[in-house]
C-alpha cells in the first residue's frame, strides 16, 4: 500500500485482512448497511465493467503488468476527464 494512503482515513467491511492492512488509528471498521462503503463499492463495479483486462477470461488480458497498468492509467484519465466536462459544462 502507498505510504501516502497510509495516513488517510478510511473505512471498510469487516474483512479480517483490512485490520492488518490499515492503520487502527485511521481505520474505521462498518457494514454494509451503513452505507460507508458504496462509493468505493460502485468504483470498483465500474472498473471492472469497463477494463476488460480486469476480467480473467477475456482477448484483452495482458501478461506484463506494465501494460495492464498502462490500460488502468488510461481508463482511470479518461473517466476522469469525462465527469469533469460534465460537471463544468452545467
Amino acid at each position: 500500500m502507498p505510504k501516502s494512503f497510509r495516513g488517510r482515513a478510511t473505512r471498510s467491511d469487516y474483512w479480517e485482512a483490512y485490520a492488518a492492512a490499515f492503520p487502527k488509528k485511521t481505520h474505521r471498521c462498518c457494514g454494509k448497511a451503513d452505507g460507508e462503503t458504496n462509493p468505493v463499492e460502485r468504483w470498483f463495479g465500474t472498473l471492472r465493467a469497463r477494463v476488460s483486462r480486469l476480467i480473467r477470461k477475456t482477448y484483452s488480458f495482458s501478461k506484463h503488468a506494465e501494460n495492464h497498468l498502462d490500460a488502468i492509467h488510461l481508463f482511470i484519465t479518461t473517466y476522469n476527464l469525462a465527469v469533469q466536462r460534465r460537471t463544468t459544462v452545467r
